[in-house]
């Protein structure tokens, strides 16, 4: 019997949202046919996974022309039994829609972000640059809008977190990854801190995209207020040129230590190399609903982990992590220093966290949540077709 084809929709394979898709990928792999469409921007395959073995195919998307062209030649030799649309992108979303329309395949939405306050424009800018902005760009604000209110019209919805679900209703579905990368022998750990020349540093690791609603300049300042002799700063995913970054290096230039995106197999090298991380999201509309997906890898790699307590975050870390209230750096610094003077206690807490993602946070766990889902979208569909073959 052949295996459901199961078709993931990307709006853009050259940002980092193509972890997500990356994760579901892995997690659906084993039980279907899996293949990526998607739009590529101008950059290629987001440099991260570009050593993954994807089923993969891309066409350009630079304005509502290409979008048009390029839907054309990603829907037409499509087959699939199933679309996952990442996000409520047009791109995305709005092109799994179409596809029901004319094929009937039935959509499910996978949402981990607000696309609305992802998209929404500083208030700084001029509403006659907006409004030409978003004329020219079908990837921007206004189309994501409109995504967001169609939302309920997806045949199911993946959710990251309670606070989507209570949007958009649907399943949750975190992130989920592979458990056994996450072992790491201490030689390559001792190896990678000599080449960053932190060897005998206490180092608070970040993995993830940069960005100021991540907490990243708190966590900076934190570490220079805990009073911790030589602290370093590891933040994995810099890319050259970013100005938030360099502004970074420039106050901090003895503790941050800037390392560039890796390969995805990579990240757990650069886990290990810590003694604990700090994921100090801001109560931001960016942030509302998000789980940071850093959070499953830090859980799983067993580090201790110090985070505020935004979204679905404390569901996974009471009572195996340090939850803060919000992202203060004086609140940071305090989980530093009690990080570094009871390291017994806080490996217990990162070896808690571990079991706590075993169980929930894994490819495995994400996999039977959406098998049961995909059954039963797949089974009201035939259902649904039915009486029409009879007539």
């Amino acid at each position: 019997m052949a295996r459901p084809k199961i078709a993931l929709f990307s709006h853009d394979i050259g940002g980092n949202s193509m972890y997500r898709t990356l994760l579901l990928y892995r997690a659906l792999q084993p039980s279907y046919d899996v293949e990526i469409v998607g739009f590529d921007k101008g950059r290629g395959l987001w440099g991260p996974v570009r050593s993954e073995r994807l089923s993969l195919r891309s066409e350009p998307l630079s304005g509502w022309g290409s979008l048009a062209r390029s839907s054309y030649r990603l829907l037409a030799p499509l087959e699939a039994d199933l679309v996952i649309a990442s996000k409520a992108r047009l791109p995305s979303f709005g092109l799994a829609l179409v596809n029901r329309l004319f094929r009937g395949t039935p959509v499910i939405l996978d949402v981990d972000d607000d696309e609305r306050a992802m998209t929404r424009p500083p208030e700084t800018v001029k509403a006659r640059t907006i409004l030409a902005y978003n004329l020219r760009n079908p990837d921007a604000y206004f189309s994501a809008l409109a995504m967001h209110r169609m939302a309920r019209s997806a045949d199911h919805v993946f959710c990251v977190s309670e606070f989507f679900r209570s949007l958009y209703g649907g399943s949750i579905v975190p992130h989920g990854l592979k458990p056994h990368e996450y072992y790491v022998a201490s030689e390559s750990v001792d190896s990678l801190r000599s080449e960053l020349g932190i060897h005998e540093a206490f180092v608070v690791v970040f993995v993830g995209t940069p960005r100021p609603h991540k907490g990243i300049a708190e966590t900076l300042e934190a570490a220079r207020r805990s009073g911790i002799d030589g602290i370093r700063v590891v933040v994995v995913g810099t890319a050259k040129g970013d100005s938030y970054v360099e502004n970074l290096a420039a106050e901090y230039p003895d503790i941050l230590v800037p390392v560039s995106s890796q390969p995805s197999e990579r990240i757990p090298y650069y886990l290990a190399l810590g003694d604990v991380t700090v994921i100090a999201q801001k109560d931001s509309p960016e942030s509302h609903g998000q789980m940071p997906a850093k959070l499953t890898d830090a859980m799983l790699a067993g580090l201790p982990i110090i985070a505020t307590s935004i979204s679905d975050i404390p569901k996974y870390l009471t009572g195996c992590g340090i939850l803060i209230e919000r992202a203060d750096p004086d609140l940071i610094a305090q989980g530093l220093r009690w990080v570094f003077e009871h390291p017994e206690e806080a490996k217990s807490f990162g070896l808690a966290a571990r079991n706590v993602a075993l169980e929930k946070l894994t490819d495995k766990a994400i996999s039977k949540t959406m098998q049961a889902a995909i059954s039963a979208v797949m089974q009201k569909r035939r259902a649904s077709r039915r009486p029409a073959e009879k007539a």
